[in-house]
Formats: structure tokens, sequence, C-alpha cells
């Protein structure tokens, strides 16, 4: 489960940085970007010369927020591969513990349900 959870990861981050990779180069070309694209739609220049002419501009800032939202997006994804084998451990520490509960009720036994409480009695000690 766990070379499964790695390998998830690493495809999703190589999807993340795939995409981060094309706006980062998608800022940086912007003015050409847009003119290819206005020559194969057959659309009239002057239209998207405003568009071109933004991210001209703005294609080197546009490119320092693209990496900052990249590197978000991995350290994301480093806490989620970090998390989830401790969210499955506990997970399997609540399931043990219900079943123990649910084996007490059914020999008739109230068990108590607060930790707290339990501790303070004991091992061993359940009243009901």
């Amino acid at each position: 489960m766990r070379k499964l959870l790695w390998i998830a990861l690493g495809i999703g981050g190589l999807l993340w940085s795939g995409l981060a990779w094309l706006f980062y180069w998608l800022a940086g070309s912007g003015q050409a970007a847009v003119n290819s694209l206005t020559r194969f739609f057959e659309l009239n220049p002057a239209s998207t010369q405003w568009l071109a002419d933004t991210l001209a501009v703005a294609g080197p800032a546009m490119q320092v927020v693209v990496v900052a939202l990249w590197l978000v997006g991995m350290a994301l994804l480093l806490l989620l591969g970090w998390l989830v084998p401790r969210l499955r451990r506990k997970a399997a520490a609540v399931i043990v513990e219900g079943r123990a509960v649910a084996a007490a009720m059914a020999e008739g036994q109230r068990p108590v349900l607060d930790p707290l409480i339990r501790e303070r009695l004991g091992p061993g000690s359940n009243p009901g």
C-alpha cells in the first residue's frame, strides 16, 4: 500500500510539474503564443494585441507566481505523503479499539468509552 501511495504521489508530482512548466512557458513567451494562436484561428491581430502586450509586460512576474504555486503544490504533495501513513495507523488503532468495545458489549458489559476514565480505573477494570 505504501509503494502504491508513493507511485501515485510521484505521478501526481510529474503531472503537476508538467502543468507548471506549461504555464511557465506560456508566461515567458506569451506575446509569441498569442500571435501564433491569432494566426492559427485566423483572427484579426488588432483584436488580440492588447493580450500580447499585457503578457509581454507581465510575463516575468507571472513566471515568479507560477514557480511559487508549483512549490506550494509540491509541498502539499509531500505533506500528503507524510500524513497518509500516519492517518492509516491511527485508523487501524481506532478499529481495534472499536472491536474490543463491541466484544465487551456482546458479553453484556457496558464498556467505558472515555480513555481518561479507563486510564484512571486501570487495566481490567470495567464497571458494568
